[in-house]
């Protein structure tokens, strides 16, 4: 933690540090408000390798409200407040419209449901991907070639001239993200600096989070944060250190983004952040640290949020006992971005 004193080498209405779906949902969401935003990505551009773009591309969307929550509150087991999944019902509402209001040129459609059909409230559960096949897999390439182990996202043609070819590869992750990135890209309201890994929050005398300390070609960059910092970090997949003091296996290996090393979890801690579920995993991934609320705002440990502080993504994500739906993660992601950018800035 780093208090005000000092020089300000940069400044915008909202900092966000992590450029994955989460911090690029929240970026958006920011400047449909107006508000001039600055995304701070550790990895180089050319080495960009957001977990959303390892993904399967499917995102998660609801239709009625209450319906929804019921289900999320069942796959949460009791680990997260019904509030916060109320909020994450609500937004997802709207997500497929806001996807395509923002730009990102995705071409959804519903493909299925709820990954727990069972559960009540499961009808109000609705899973998405991308329409259009993908253009980086060349004509004639085996199901197995193109993704060994029975890929979901590819339909094979199975007559005796097609000898098992691809016949239409979907668009996954990496066109997903492609879409998201393109429409921060287009919008003059955000910045983003690669190579620029965030470091420590800078707190004032009262607390509150005013910017954060990051570096930047070697040397220590202050940046000013009016309205909010959101953390977008990720989760710690690939820190040892946390994995040994939090999982209940060592040695454990992840797929995903080998930048997810608990930055913002750390940094959050320092704040004064209270942790949750960090023995949880989520499919692939560790979707748990900082405890957050239904406005996506970061908690000490007595319940009361850090101000200036929020979370979003795989930092803190608010899935528990169970995986609500293909495409949860996504879905997550995007819907408590947008949440934490819309409330810093309201």
């Amino acid at each position: 933690m780093a208090f005000a004193a000092g020089e300000w080498h940069r400044s915008a209405d909202l900092v966000v540090a992590g450029f994955g779906g989460a911090g690029a949902a929240a970026a958006l969401a920011g400047a449909e408000l107006g508000a001039t935003v600055l995304i701070l990505e550790k990895q180089p551009e050319d080495r960009h390798t957001p977990s959303t773009s390892m993904s399967g591309g499917i995102v998660m969307a609801t239709n009625d409200v209450e319906r929804a929550t019921a289900y999320l509150d069942r796959c949460a087991g009791g680990m997260i407040p019904v509030s916060v999944s109320r909020a994450w019902a609500a937004k997802g509402t709207d997500l497929v419209r806001w996807l395509d209001q923002v730009g990102a040129d995705l071409a959804l459609e519903r493909i299925g449901g709820a990954e727990h059909p069972e559960f009540a409230g499961a009808e109000a559960i609705e899973s998405w991907a991308q329409s259009r096949p993908s253009e980086r897999v060349p004509p004639g390439t085996t199901a197995r070639e193109h993704k060994p182990g029975a890929p979901v996202n590819v339909a094979v043609d199975r007559s005796a001239d097609g000898a098992g070819a691809v016949r239409g590869a979907r668009r996954i992750g990496y066109e997903y993200f492609a879409g998201l990135r393109g429409a921060v890209y287009a919008r003059r309201e955000i910045g983003v600096l690669y190579g620029t890994p965030v470091r420590h929050l800078i707190q004032d005398r009262d607390g509150r989070v005013i910017g954060v300390e990051a570096v930047q070609h070697g040397q220590v960059i202050r940046i000013r944060a009016s309205r909010g910092v959101v953390l977008a970090t990720g989760g710690y997949e690939f820190s040892d250190e946390m994995k040994i003091n939090y999982l209940k296996a060592s040695p454990m290996y992840f797929y995903g983004n080998p930048g997810n090393t608990g930055d913002g979890i750390r940094m959050a801690q320092e704040a004064g952040a209270d942790l949750w579920h960090m023995n949880q995993m989520v499919g692939r991934a560790i979707g748990h640290g900082p405890r957050r609320d239904a406005h996506a705002r970061i908690l000490n440990p007595f319940g009361q949020p850090i101000p200036g502080l929020y979370g979003a993504g795989e930092l803190g994500e608010a899935v528990g006992m169970l995986y609500p739906a293909n495409g949860g993660n996504l879905s997550e992601s995007v819907c408590f971005g947008r949440i934490a950018a819309e409330h810093a800035l309201g």
